[in-house]
């Protein structure tokens, strides 16, 4: 578009300015500059600017006020002006090229915007930030007096909104609301998924009874836009926005309604699961805990990859060391072949994982693990990885196995009572009470001797034998009063030794001082 303007101010030429600006022909044409042409500002400044002190003036994306439609129009131009020179080189007027970029600066508005608050949504966790975030964003954008986002009931008719923003011009209006009180019209718009524009409740006729508009006017609202969501072929939520004014809404300020009320469904939903899964990986992290475990994960292929906290923390293993098929590193060597080709069927099998082995802590020690892992399953029904959980069970296998040994302790007892209460041959009761006194120390072999003086001193001679042949001992003198047996004879006490070798009274007493050549190896 092209205008010019004479020297004195009056324009003389304009191509396409009455469609753009709204006005006619004939009250452009032959208007001066502060005399009659319309006052579109920045227009006359520039035009006096370049009149009166020459050179050019260049301005991009310039906001303009028009009313062209009968309201006021938010507009952005490109503007470049120059001075029109005569034959003699004198400024004669001025021309002006505008280029309207209205769409363009608004549509980058528009999506930087929604661009912000996606960022600002996206760190949110909790539903009521979230909302109160996306309804202010909105109601400082559009400069509306009330903004508000809430959900519908299975019937679509009551909405709920918890919370809403105002510029404080207004109240708040929370709570639920009745929507067939605005009208069967906007009942119908809303339950449709329509977006609902209203730019002034007094001249809409879709609101033509008093009651309707008096159900606008009890919540301070002349103008609003509404765009609901349909989800699941019915009504779910909505997100409205009041004006205390009559107010023309375009429909770029619809579609960015809907946009928003899109958006703030997504994050609030995004928020529930996140909550949720929350909660459930608490619990299970709890009963986990609870069960004395970690939680770990391997590829489809049954490889560990990544970091696994509770590995580390268990065995000491860095993550390069672990990787793979590393862990086994850390596993008993008795028992880590077993649990790779366990494993690997599992795997092959895409069944359940179900072992135990021995694990060797940070601190050396080792511990004993109960182990259940099982595939997690795409839709395509292929595997995503494995998840498994390694539970401590040393306690209970050795509080399991104290109590078997005491059982079996219980039950040789009560055998070995019964039956000597009904033996009389005494060399049977004494050889039953051996074979009692190995079962139950879990020894490699015992003997009961007795007490015998001869010419050679106090002596023990063997009675019974426990665990080994009688012609074992055929070609050694009986054990006598030493150093190691002397409590024994003279009665102090019971003689232990958890290795004889070590012990400060072996080795004392000639001839042989120690066990003689041949004996059995016994070592405690």
């Amino acid at each position: 578009m092209v205008l010019l303007w004479g020297e004195d101010g009056i324009m003389l030429y304009n191509d396409a300015y009455s469609g753009f600006a709204g006005r006619r022909h004939p009250k452009l044409l032959g208007s001066k500059v502060r005399e009659g042409w319309p006052e579109i500002a920045p227009f006359n400044d520039h035009v006096m600017k370049v009149g009166l002190a020459g050179g050019t003036l260049a301005y991009r994306d310039q906001e303009l006020s028009l009313h062209r439609h009968g309201s006021p129009e938010q507009v952005f131009v490109n503007l470049d002006y120059s001075p029109v020179h005569d034959e003699s080189g004198n400024a004669g007027g001025v021309i002006a090229i505008v280029g309207e970029t209205t769409e363009r600066v608004l549509a980058e508005r528009r999506q930087a915007f929604l661009l912000g608050l996606s960022d600002r949504l996206r760190a949110l966790s909790d539903p009521r930030e979230i909302i109160q975030a996306a309804q202010e964003a909105l109601g400082r954008y559009l400069g509306a007096s009330r903004v508000g986002y809430g959900e519908v009931e299975e019937t679509a008719r009551f909405f709920t909104t918890e919370q809403n923003w105002t510029d404080g011009t207004v109240p708040s209006r929370a709570g639920t609301h009745d929507l067939a009180g605005f009208g069967p019209d906007v009942l119908t718009a809303l339950r449709a998924g329509l977006p609902l524009l209203i730019p002034d409740i007094v001249a809409d006729p879709r609101l033509n009874s008093p009651e309707i508009r008096a159900a606008f006017e009890a919540i301070d609202t002349r103008a609003a836009i509404t765009a609901s969501l349909v989800k699941d072929g019915r009504m779910r939520a909505a997100l409205y926005v009041h004006a205390c004014e009559p107010r023309p809404w375009t429909s770029r300020e619809a579609e960015l309604v809907t946009e928003v009320a899109e958006r703030t469904w997504s994050a609030v939903e995004r928020a529930r699961a996140e909550a949720e899964l929350r909660g459930s990986n608490n619990r299970f992290q709890a009963a986990v805990e609870a069960a004395n475990g970690f939680i770990w994960t391997n590829d489809a292929e049954g490889r560990m990859v990544g970091e696994q906290p509770g590995w580390a923390a268990l065995t000491g293993q860095s993550v390069a060391e672990y990787q793979g098929y590393g862990w086994a590193d850390a596993v008993h060597p008795d028992d880590a072949q077993p649990t790779i080709d366990a494993w690997n069927e599992a795997v092959r099998e895409r069944k359940p994982f179900v072992f135990e082995h021995r694990v060797r802590r940070r601190d050396g020690g080792w511990r004993r693990f109960s182990i259940r892992a099982v595939p997690t399953i795409e839709t395509d029904g292929s595997i995503r990885e494995w998840v498994g959980i390694h539970t401590d069970i040393t306690d209970e296998r050795e509080t399991a196995e104290a109590l078997r040994a005491e059982t079996e302790a219980l039950e040789t007892l009560n055998r070995t009572g019964s039956a000597v209460a009904a033996e009389l041959d005494l060399e049977r009761v004494v050889q039953q009470v051996t074979d009692a006194g190995v079962e139950l120390t879990g020894a490699r072999f015992g003997a009961f001797f007795y007490n015998v003086l001869n010419e050679a001193g106090e002596r023990l001679m063997l009675y019974t034998l426990s665990g080994a042949k009688r012609s074992d001992f055929e070609h050694f003198g009986m054990p006598r009063a030493t150093a190691v047996f002397h409590p024994t004879f003279v009665g102090e006490g019971v003689i232990r030794a958890d290795d004889i070798l070590a012990d400060a009274r072996y080795g004392k007493n000639d001839p042989h001082l120690g066990m003689p050549k041949g004996h059995l190896p016994v070592r405690s």
